[in-house]
């Protein structure tokens, strides 16, 4: 959180934020709740997926897509919420953004800033169309065993 409220941001958390039910934050009822009442907070103005993982299909058939078309936030995220991007995309005639998750902000430099970077030249201070995008100078395929929680040994990693 500290990332972003260091750059003059207010970080504001859904009630499942830190839970863990198995591999999730909570039952797809909760986290469909959870979603929903982000959307209709007026202090919130942008979803951010906190990480990737599975099931985030689930919660399209209770999403209030009729709210959301009436009153868009920005919702931004990778991995497993693409299916909500495309969700909501699809359902709200919406433009959402395939781009970093809350998580990816923890890491080590340059992952966050970089990232930060892009967000921004699209979502803050965007130029004028068409938005070049250029190729970055660095990536990772860091693979992380997220049930374990660290990362795998440098033999089954590769970073460029």
């Amino acid at each position: 959180m500290r990332f972003w409220q260091e750059r003059g941001f207010r970080v504001k958390t859904g009630a499942l934020y830190g839970q863990r039910d198995a591999y999730r934050s909570g039952s797809v009822q909760a986290r469909a709740a959870e979603f929903n009442a982000l959307l209709r907070d007026p202090e919130v103005t942008c979803l951010m997926a906190v990480s990737g993982g599975m099931t985030s299909n689930a919660l399209l058939p209770h999403l209030d897509y009729d709210f959301l078309r009436e009153y868009p936030k920005i919702i931004v995220g990778f991995s497993d919420a693409t299916a909500l991007l495309f969700g909501i995309a699809a359902r709200t005639g919406l433009v959402t953004y395939y781009g970093p998750t809350f998580a990816l902000f923890h890491r080590k430099p340059p992952v966050p800033e970089e990232s930060y970077r892009f967000l921004s030249d699209i979502l803050i201070d965007p130029p004028a169309p068409p938005y070049p995008l250029p190729t970055p100078d660095w990536w990772t395929a860091d693979y992380i065993e997220w049930n374990e929680r660290h990362r795998a040994p440098p033999s089954s990693r590769t970073a460029c």
